[in-house]
């Protein structure tokens, strides 16, 4: 794809697919031309222990989806979640995991402003990536008492995210009911 990934074409078997992410919300996202690839041969405990270091909280939902998929993105490419690869900083994509937070840190003008952005990132997990219209992401919430919903940021001020989902689930029934 546009990022440098391989993939390999999903397969009809959705073994243990965690409840919450339907085998028809993705297919009708396959349906919708969505470039859908399952992961073959990873552990639950395996990919856990890979983002572990990135995110104390790191959401059952969110390690199942990483363990079954290897390459979910939008038609366009311009949308897409971010895998395994991505996190362990493996994969071919001129993003970063954390880019965005990485790009506030640059544009921070004093340590209250450092402070800012690392306090906020420190509470939100990067989950998917947009250059659809500038750049944007969504990100898991890991603490509060809001913890696992899931918001929604863009340029020029990335810390300024707004929830669009109660949780990654619904971030999937929305996304199948809008393609």
């Amino acid at each position: 794809d546009s990022r440098g990934r391989s993939s390999t074409p999903l397969k009809n078997s959705y073994n243990n697919m965690y409840n919450s992410i339907k085998k028809s919300q993705i297919d009708s996202l396959q349906k919708n031309n969505w470039n859908i690839s399952r992961r073959e041969n990873s552990s639950l405990i395996d990919i856990q222990a890979s983002i572990k270091h990135l995110t104390n909280e790191p959401s059952k939902i969110h390690i199942d989806f990483l363990s079954r998929f290897e390459l979910f993105e939008n038609p366009s490419e311009k949308f897409w979640f971010l895998m395994l690869e991505d996190y362990e900083g493996t994969s071919d994509s001129s993003f970063s995991w954390n880019e965005f937070q990485i790009q506030s840190l640059a544009a921070a003008l004093d340590k209250s402003d450092i402070e800012k952005v690392n306090n906020f990132w420190e509470n939100h997990f990067p989950i998917a990536m947009s250059v659809k219209s500038g750049y944007a992401y969504l990100a898991i919430k890991v603490h509060g008492t809001d913890a696992g919903v899931i918001v929604c940021g863009s340029e020029p001020e990335y810390e300024e995210a707004m929830i669009i989902s109660p949780s990654l689930a619904s971030l999937f029934e929305i996304l199948t009911d809008h393609v």
